[in-house]
This record gives structure tokens, C-alpha cells and sequence, in this order.
């Protein structure tokens, strides 16, 4: 972090410094608001800052969608392959090969992971299009 001061010259001229917190530097005024002059004179951002905001959000959002759908596919392949582990462990139990008391907190558990699983699939899904539409009525405020 950045702290300001004045400094006075030889001749009582004042200068602007800024330092480091922690003392670890010292930068002439002169030289910070030259660079802060040419981040701003090459930021396309603000001639055109609704646009560029609107591009931004709009690749956050794809974004988001794509992690969503890719975790939607991966819950749609959990929830077949815990059925087929209940499929299996229904057959145990109806042969045997798996007593009643365990049959029934393993299924609990499956089935609990299935619902964990479906909630998921489930959740709410946000459509780029209607996001699009939201920021196009911003220029018109």
C-alpha cells in the first residue's frame, strides 16, 4: 500500500512523494500520475464503459453457465451410477448376500447421495439470452 507526502526542496519548492507502507520505497508524485496518465489513456473501458461491461459480464456469465452445465452432466452420471449401486445392493439383499440391516442404512445412504445429486439437476439455470436483454435496456436508463 501506498501512503502521500509533500516534501519541500531546497528552495521551498514542494513535491509530491508517495511511499510504501512499510518504508520500502519512495516514488516521486510526478512518476505516479505520469503512470496513472498512460494506464488511463489505454483503457478502452472508458470510452465505451457500458459496453465493456456488458462484454465482461457477458463472459462471466457464459462462464458460470458452462461450469453449471458441466456439473449438471456430472450429476446426471452420479445419479445413474448410484442407481446401479442400489440395483446391486437391492440384489444382494433379495438373494442373501446382504442382510436386512445393512441393505437399509446403505440404501439410506444412496439414496441421500441421489438427492444431493438431483438437487443439482434441479437447480435454476440462468439463460444468456434473457441476460443480454437485462444489459441492452441499460443504455436505454
Amino acid at each position: 500500500m501506498l501512503t502521500g507526502g509533500m516534501a519541500t526542496g531546497r528552495f521551498g519548492k514542494k513535491y509530491a512523494h508517495y511511499f510504501c507502507s512499510s518504508k520500502c520505497v519512495k516514488i516521486s508524485g510526478i512518476k505516479v500520475e505520469k503512470e496513472i496518465e498512460r494506464i488511463l489513456s489505454n483503457a478502452d473501458f472508458l470510452t465505451s464503459p457500458l459496453s465493456h461491461l456488458r462484454a465482461r459480464a457477458s463472459d462471466y456469465l457464459k462462464n458460470d453457465i458452462d461450469t453449471g452445465r458441466t456439473a449438471r452432466d456430472a450429476a446426471q452420471r452420479n445419479v445413474a451410477h448410484l442407481n446401479k449401486r442400489l440395483d446391486k445392493l437391492t440384489d444382494g439383499w433379495l438373494t442373501g448376500v446382504v442382510d436386512e440391516a445393512t441393505y437399509k442404512s446403505q440404501a439410506a445412504v444412496i439414496r441421500q447421495q441421489i438427492t444431493n445429486q438431483q438437487e443439482i439437476l434441479n437447480a435454476e439455470t440462468f439463460d444468456v439470452n434473457q441476460f443480454t436483454r437485462i444489459l441492452g435496456r441499460v443504455d436505454t436508463i
